[in-house]
């Protein structure tokens, strides 16, 4: 079936010698040795009946020259009990996509038990099915198992809580369609997170490259932090655009852009007009707009070193800001530190934080003699200030990070409109020295720099709009994203409670059944987080018998299928046991424990042992049961010679 993944990652094939080395003989003859044959082929196949009466039979290659284990040959319909009256279908096991793809044989596998598997959440993000492997081994006790009282874990799908999963799904929860809403929702919210973030980054780089500046985009829309109730109205970016350094002011950028474009004209009619000569501008002009000039740049120069006076000293409070948080963090977990001591029965747990220096100029204060310390918060109190100014400073880092963003955009811009500027006053100087039938230089350059600059400027505008728009789109998912996260049940549905509880029940009934004598079986109840049988305080592996160890096992694991019955959920209804008497479970309570899996209507137990004949019909006495004797050759049916299964 390919459910030996329950056993682990591994390829290796958990059946015996016999089928993947050798066969070995009893000797004859004087000698006695042993006779061995190699296991040239071998193959495996079980026929299994659904609720619906539909029969399906799988069988897998253990040892064959060409054919892969991974290959299941699969028969609708019955092919051990009878001739397969169709030809067999092949399909795919313990590969990518098995329980997925059309041809993977856990896709048809539960199809055929009708179940709809739930998505879980990986420890490594993403949610994938609650693979079969997770489910079966409530279904499945094998011999190496019995030293554990719960199902065996099956961990290496990298599944959160699989055995909680499993049982969750058995037991037909209605918890946790809820949690995996909340996970995808998370996830979903977590992403939107993640564009936003990056698609205002590319906004206001964007910007910074042409000397503008973004308003209007906060750093994260609203409804990314948890915390709020009922609907989360969007954030909305209507007021949200470009401004551009113009003349020593912060001008919206469309206004810029008209200004650039000469009334009665476009731009490329402006561009193919003949070059005015030096004398077409005129002397007294060129004077005057150089005077101008000038006095810009001037005035630009004094306002970028304003500008930059002030980054520099809104990033040496951003920095001590930053180590201020830092602090507080280091003292906050000390102080958690002190907590847990304190919790575990500490003595001077006070001595974590002895610290004789001062906590504001971090100055000795060692030769400082104090007479009273008058009184001091507790641990919890402190907790609760450091936790207060901890928000207080992560507020004003948030704002003073801002503010650096917008001082270190500001003199990027006025830098690049000074460079601008010089180029212009190199052009107006170059025609005041030149004839007066030349070109003017400051009018060509005047006149390329606006057009480049328009050009530069509708780009930005065109691919701000659509990030704008964009963002617009991630705040209002937010929004609705974090809206159903708050409308989610945040406890556990009342039914899932009651089922829990009759999960203890049912297997607390059955342990005082079985004999349970470690201690009393009301002391042993079903964990709310993992669902696993557990005493509090006590370890159930190693804290009672071996005995008890089995007798819990065989309990939980038939409570699951029981109360699965009742509830409709879709255990399959079959429980296999593999020896499960091998750490001397005592006849009577064994005899109960069969009484007990035999009551079930409708259902199948499968229970191998060593026992012999005679001993299991004292066992079963006034139980129905179907005993099949391997003998000593251990042989379910001898070979048939041209076997219609066999692989060729």
């Amino acid at each position: 079936m390919g459910l030996e993944g329950m056993f682990g990652p591994g390829q290796s094939s958990r059946l015996g010698s016999a089928l993947t080395q050798q066969l070995i003989f009893p000797g004859t003859g004087d000698s006695g040795d042993e006779v061995t044959e190699e296991v040239e082929s071998s193959w495996c196949a079980v026929e299994v009946q659904n609720d619906s009466g539909d029969v399906l039979t799988a069988q897998r290659p253990v040892k064959h020259a060409t054919l892969s284990r991974n290959l299941v040959r699969v028969w609708n319909g019955p092919a051990l009990t009878r001739s397969p009256a169709q030809p067999a279908e092949d399909y795919f096991v313990r590969e990518s996509g098995a329980t997925q793809r059309a041809r993977g044989f856990h896709t048809l596998l539960v199809s055929f038990l009708g179940w709809e598997l739930p998505l879980v959440p990986r420890f490594t993000g993403g949610e994938v099915p609650l693979y079969p492997e997770v489910i079966f081994p409530f279904v499945y006790g094998d011999q190496r198992a019995w030293n554990s009282a719960s199902a065996r874990q099956v961990t290496h799908f990298q599944i959160r809580e699989p055995s909680r999963r499993a049982v969750e799904f058995l037991l037909a929860f209605q918890g946790p369609a809820a949690q995996s809403e909340r996970q995808r929702l998370e996830d979903t919210a977590k992403s939107l997170r993640a564009e936003w973030t990056a698609g205002r980054q590319s906004a206001l780089a964007a910007a910074s490259v042409t000397g503008a500046r973004i308003f209007g985009i906060p750093d994260l829309p609203a409804g990314t932090r948890a915390g709020s109730k009922g609907g989360v109205s969007p954030t909305s970016l209507a007021e949200a655009g470009v401004e551009v350094l113009d003349g020593g002011e912060w001008r919206p950028l469309p206004e810029v852009l008209r200004g650039l474009i000469e009334p009665g004209g476009g731009r490329t009619a402006v561009l193919e007009e003949p070059a005015r000569t030096v004398a077409d501008v005129g002397i007294e002009r060129l004077q005057t707009q150089l005077r101008r000039a000038e006095d810009e740049l001037g005035d630009m120069l004094a306002t970028a070193s304003a500008v930059e006076q002030k980054l520099s000293i809104n990033e040496s409070q951003l920095a001590a800001l930053d180590r201020r948080i830092t602090a507080l963090e280091e003292e906050r977990q000390r102080n958690l530190d002190v907590k847990t001591l304190i919790r575990l029965g500490s003595d001077h747990p006070e001595d974590h934080l002895a610290d004789n220096d001062c906590p504001t100029c971090h100055q000795s204060l060692a030769s400082v003699e104090i007479d009273s310390l008058g009184p001091s918060l507790n641990v919890d109190e402190t907790l609760g200030l450091l936790n207060a100014q901890l928000a207080t400073m992560r507020g004003m880092r948030e704002q003073m990070g801002a503010a650096v963003d917008q001082g270190r955009g500001a003199y990027a811009a006025l830098q690049r409109a000074a460079d601008s500027s010089r180029s212009h006053i190199r052009s107006i100087q170059d025609d005041l020295v030149a004839p007066e039938d030349y070109p003017s230089a400051s009018d060509i350059t005047q006149r390329v720099v606006s057009g480049v600059r328009s050009n530069e400027l509708e780009r930005l505008n065109s691919a701000v709009a659509a990030q704008l728009e964009q963002l617009q789109h991630i705040a209002i998912e937010m929004a609705e994203t974090r809206t159903e996260l708050n409308r989610l049940p945040t406890v556990v549905p009342d039914e899932d409670v009651r089922r829990r509880t009759e999960l203890a029940d049912l297997m607390r009934e059955q342990l005082k059944s079985f004999g349970f004598s470690s201690y009393d079986s009301a002391k042993v109840d079903i964990n709310e987080e993992t669902l696993r049988p557990e005493r509090p305080g006590f370890d159930l592996d190693t804290d009672v018998s071996a005995s008890d160890v089995v007798r819990i096992k065989i309990a939980y694991l038939n409570a699951v299928r029981e109360l699965s019955s009742r509830a409709g959920g879709p255990h399959p209804g079959l429980l296999m046991l593999d020896e499960p008497r091998q750490h001397e479970l005592d006849e009577a309570h064994f005899r109960s424990a069969i009484s007990r899996l035999a009551s079930g209507s409708g259902r199948q137990v499968i229970i191998t042992t060593a026992a012999s004949t005679e001993a299991l019909a004292g066992l079963l006495k006034g139980n129905a049961a179907n005993v099949i004797d391997f003998g000593s050759a251990r042989l379910m049916r001898r070979e048939e010679p041209n076997d219609p299964l066999d692989l060729i």
